[in-house]
């Protein structure tokens, strides 16, 4: 049993924005495969814990990113489970670094455990409290407080979930909210800036052929994101911070 896992991974050209960097989508991929190695290593995976008629929910997933790999480069992610973990909540935290020891990002994220028939919360099995690794990432890389909600959105990006959006568990997987999220931040800041910091709080589930609407609004250098199923409800509300590009690192 590891408690602190640690896996490589190399920047193919598919994982690639414009301009041969990682895209946040594929960082995030990266980070969730780090997470489902160590929790199959540990006994606890989304699959594991489905044949005991469980499941886990992401609720709440915070990054920082210092630099970004490029293409053809190999990182390395380290993931583990803070002391903060606990009762009714779990948590992960991750670090990816490159060839150099040098950190790219550093990310925590917010896990409940639910009975899959009920959606009723289960309290921490022993094995995640037997792993709590006494560590952190950087204080910021998560948030506690609500998000706030975009008050005058520019205009509305609209998507329906597809097949292939679809995790293990029937539903849209967490990355494309991100992805979602992001696609409403205005193009030229996509294209002059790199995302410096997210954090998305999540709030309910999207199932196939739901139709999802993302808008966001710039407010005091931050953009505030709101991502609606199609009744209107509110499955996510997110902010991110956007810095000028620089090469790797900002």
């Amino acid at each position: 049993m590891s408690l602190i896992w640690r896996e490589q991974f190399r920047i193919h050209f598919y994982d690639a924005e414009p301009g041969g960097r990682a895209s946040v989508p594929a960082m995030c991929r990266l980070l969730q495969e780090a997470a489902n190695s160590h929790t199959e290593n540990l006994g606890i995976s989304m699959r594991q814990v489905r044949e005991r008629g469980q499941m886990w929910m992401l609720t709440r997933f915070g990054l920082i990113f210092h630099g970004f790999p490029k293409v053809g480069e190999t990182i390395t992610v380290e993931t583990f489970a803070p002391v903060r973990a606990g009762g009714l909540r779990g948590y992960r935290d991750f670090r990816a670094c490159n060839s150099e020891g040098e950190i790219l990002c550093e990310a925590a994220a917010l896990w409940l455990l639910l009975d899959m028939k009920t959606r009723r919360l289960q309290r921490m099995p022993a094995e995640v409290l037997a792993i709590r690794y006494d560590d952190r990432v950087s204080e910021h890389a998560v948030d506690t407080e609500t998000l706030t909600a975009p008050e005058s959105p520019g205009t509305p990006e609209d998507f329906q979930v597809r097949w292939s959006d679809l995790d293990e568990n029937w539903h849209a997987n967490n990355i494309r909210y991100i992805e979602w999220v992001l696609e409403s931040v205005p193009l030229a800041i996509r294209q002059e800036s790199s995302l410096r910091a997210l954090d998305i709080q999540f709030s309910s589930e999207l199932l196939l052929g739901e139709r999802v609407t993302s808008v966001s609004e710039g407010v005091n250098g931050e953009y505030r994101h709101r991502l609606a199923g199609g009744n209107g409800r509110v499955v996510a509300l997110a902010r991110s911070e956007w810095q000028a590009k620089s090469n790797g690192t900002f």
